[in-house]
């Protein structure tokens, strides 16, 4: 008997869009006009607030996207500038020009931060770390030297390697990994830390390669050649994955979108095409010149470029709906702290805490008809997903002060799903299971027609893929950090871990004799832990999907399960009213927490480390200190069990399901 799995991926940038209609054809940039030549480098700040354009001219100019104006320009240079990059936060700018210069300036106030030696050959190509204290830059002559910015007379690395000019570098945003590409129509992958590469080939471009990029989670990369196509790697395969065709220019931008989810390649022939990670071109834009340099700020919500006639744009591709999801009414302001009935979205029922405790509620949520299952905060906090047995998935998205939903109508009750990094990619898992009358356990339910189908994954398109893996009812979801990958967890005790939409898990976790009901990522992405019916808890190395530690303690089923954000603890809830504090390493039980509640239906750390949460199907929520173990606060807003909690990654915010209801906390303050 096979169940299903609903996987939804809404990309940022590209997502699903009517039979026909291009979203991306239509967009309408903003224009930043100030060089007297062709530009040859852009870059954004992470954010997205400023812009950094350079070109012929031998001027850079940073400016500030939302009133479009100068900040400063730097005209010091006498040649040609090349390449130009931007610190996360966009107070310090990078440039590398002909004259064999590499300069770190202030964008604040402009002034030099530091000069790296003069070159022996030209500079034609520079990338900048995200803290930017590290440059790395490569030549005509093929040399790619890694320099610190605190001690830049020496480079602190070389990668050898190249024969010719280096077209482009990219490094990724935990500077482990650089990427480059060559005249020499060589791509490789180099380990920072020993200069050696990890993998490199001449094989598969026709032609130079004048642009490559990694993908926010370093699982793939990708290069553009002049010979007019674009790859998409595989870095842990060491091959390509997609070769991309159709731009009749050559390539000169490649750029991932911040979650990874999808990406874009920029041509000389004017446009710019977004694509899936299948290889699936999701539409074009069509600029008014040809394009030569470009990016994608890390926020996801700017495509910069810049063009041939001394312009650059700035695209903002608005994420669209897909097949199946619509828009719910919108939901009021989650600034001010209202109740459901103040807010005008219906009684707050239940709400017997004291005063002091329903002051920390932002608001009351009643958008589900039933008993709410899961509730879940994407991994930056701008979105969460809760889920419902009255067959429902709703998505809630961040809009300023405001919160968009958008609703998912299944054929069944709906027990687990997860919202990804881009705020846009869903999972959702599609069960069998119902709650017994008055309680906040699971009782088996047949869905009839649903039986047959294993697992579905919505694509762009919106056209389903068919995913077949469990056996028997999928209870629980999760996405790693960076939501690249992703994992499910059966009613059969087998857990499946998964990259982004491909058809086939990459790995089966076996181990558990029943039952799996929680999983939970480590914030590195490097271990997940399950939590299981037959009373233990495993922690897996996510690379090698062995178990490391089996945790044997709890005398009941084991419900739920999270990390500490250093991932040196663990603590998992269960039916035998605990909640157990473990050390990851040497699985010893630190600590019992105990007395306060009933069965123990969810658990989570706050991001600082300093508490632990616990919410019970006796429908209380309690805080504790994580490092004494003693209660801290009881929640009490809710008046039937809790099933689900979630905590925001910034630690101010707290969500719990019960009922059918889901309350946003305020837990800034204690």
């Amino acid at each position: 008997m096979r169940r299903i799995l609903y996987c939804l991926f809404l990309l940022a940038c590209p997502s699903v869009f009517a039979a026909g209609v291009d979203p991306f054809s239509t967009l309408k940039p903003m224009e930043f006009s100030g060089h007297a030549g062709m530009l040859q480098a852009v870059a954004e700040s992470a954010d997205g607030g400023r812009l950094l354009t350079a070109g012929v001219d031998k001027t850079a100019i940073v400016w500030d996207v939302k009133k479009n104006s100068e900040i400063r320009q730097f005209t010091e240079q006498t040649q040609p500038i090349v390449a130009a990059a931007l610190s996360a936060d966009g107070k310090v700018a990078l440039t590398a020009s002909r004259d064999k210069s590499v300069v770190l300036w202030n964008a604040d106030t402009g002034k030099t931060i530091c000069k790296l030696p003069e070159f022996n050959d030209p500079v034609t190509a520079a990338v900048l770390s995200g803290d930017g204290r590290r440059i790395v830059t490569g030549t005509n002559g093929g040399t790619i030297q890694l320099w610190s910015v605190d001690s830049p007379t020496e480079p602190i690395q070389t990668f050898k390697g190249h024969k010719k000019a280096i077209g482009d570098l990219a490094l990724s945003s935990d500077g482990s990994i650089l990427v480059s590409g060559g005249a020499d129509k060589v791509f490789a992958v180099w380990n920072t830390a020993t200069g050696t590469p990890i993998f490199a080939s001449d094989k598969f471009h026709k032609a130079a390669i004048l642009s490559v990029a990694i993908s926010p989670d370093n699982s793939l990369a990708l290069s553009g050649s002049s010979d007019k196509t674009g790859i998409l790697w595989n870095v842990a395969e060491k091959k390509p994955s997609k070769l991309l065709e159709g731009q009749n220019g050559d390539i000169t931008t490649v750029a991932f979108n911040s979650d990874g989810g999808s990406f874009l390649t920029a041509s000389k022939d004017r446009t710019v095409a977004f694509w899936d990670l299948d290889g699936k071109q999701l539409g074009v834009f069509k600029a008014i010149a040809p394009i030569l340099c470009g990016c994608v700020s890390t926020a996801g919500s700017h495509v910069a470029l810049g063009l041939q006639n001394g312009t650059s744009l700035i695209l903002e591709p608005k994420p669209l709906l897909p097949q199946g999801l619509t828009e719910a009414p919108n939901r009021p302001s989650v600034a001010g702290r209202e109740t459901a009935a103040e807010s005008g979205n219906g009684p707050q029922q239940g709400t017997t805490g004291s005063t002091a405790e329903q002051d920390l509620i932002i608001q009351t949520f009643t958008n589900h008809k039933d008993r709410v299952t899961s509730v879940s905060f994407s991994s930056n906090g701008k979105s969460f997903v809760s889920t419902s047995f009255d067959g429902t998935a709703i998505l809630w998205v961040r809009n300023g002060d405001d919160l968009k939903t958008f609703s998912l109508k299944l054929s069944g009750p709906v027990s687990s799903a997860a919202v990804g990094a881009d705020n846009r990619t869903l999972i959702a898992a599609l069960g069998d299971a119902a709650p017994k009358k008055g309680s906040g356990e699971f009782a088996n339910r047949s869905l009839g027609a649903a039986d047959s189908v294993s697992v579905f994954y919505w694509g762009v398109g919106g056209e389903p893929k068919m995913l077949n893996a469990h056996t028997e009812p999928v209870m629980c979801v999760a996405f790693s950090p960076a939501g690249s990958q992703w994992v499910s967890g059966g009613k059969d005790g087998t857990g499946y871990l998964w990259n982004g939409g491909g058809k086939d898990p990459v790995a089966k976790l076996k181990g558990h004799a029943d039952a799996i009901h929680g999983v939970v990522f480590s914030k590195d992405g490097s271990k997940l832990a399950t939590a299981s019916n037959d009373k233990t808890v495993a922690v897996w190395n996510v690379q090698t999907a062995k178990p490391m530690k089996v945790f044997k303690g709890h005398t009941e089923p084991v419900r739920c399960v999270a990390f500490s954000p250093d991932g040196s603890k663990l603590v998992s809830g269960s039916y035998d009213n605990t909640a157990i504090v473990w050390d990851v390493a040497t699985g010893k039980r630190l600590q019992t927490l105990q007395g306060e509640q009933k069965k123990i239906m969810g658990v989570a750390f706050t991001p600082d480390g300093k508490h632990l949460i616990t919410g019970s199907s006796d429908s209380t929520i309690v805080v504790w200190d994580a490092e004494t173990g003693k209660k801290v606060k009881s929640l009490n807003g809710h008046s039937k069990g809790v099933t689900s909690i979630s905590v925001s990654p910034d630690g101010k915010q707290l969500l719990s399901a019960g009922g059918d209801e889901i309350i946003l906390w305020n837990i800034e303050n204690f």
